[in-house]
């Protein structure tokens, strides 16, 4: 599963993340097991980050936000082309999270 949205459109993820304006997120979720550390989540990534983000012109970053612990998110994430922010507490998920962009 992946879905983009404007972070602008969500106020109080917009400040929990402090992004600004023309910033799309991004969600990532692998289900199967069986297709878990193989490359995949990187190049779905690449890939909907440029057909599906990039294609929106009023879009100059995509942002994401893995669990701090979560190692195998936040490799696909650097691989794709994402950068780490700085970490953050997410408060209506109660989990502490790293900002990841990839600016256009």
């Amino acid at each position: 599963m992946v879905q983009t949205y404007l972070v602008a459109d969500y106020p109080r993820w917009a400040d929990a993340t402090g992004v600004g304006d023309g910033v799309a997120g991004l969600d990532l979720f692998l289900a199967e097991e069986a297709l878990l550390g193989r490359g995949l989540g990187t190049e779905v990534l690449r890939a909907f980050v440029r057909d599906v983000v990039f294609a929106r012109p009023e879009v100059s970053a995509c942002v994401a936000d893995p669990e701090v612990g979560n190692a195998a998110s936040l490799r696909a994430f650097e691989k794709a082309g994402f950068r780490r922010v700085r970490e953050f507490f997410d408060p209506e998920q109660q989990t502490t999270n790293v900002l990841v962009r990839l600016d256009r």
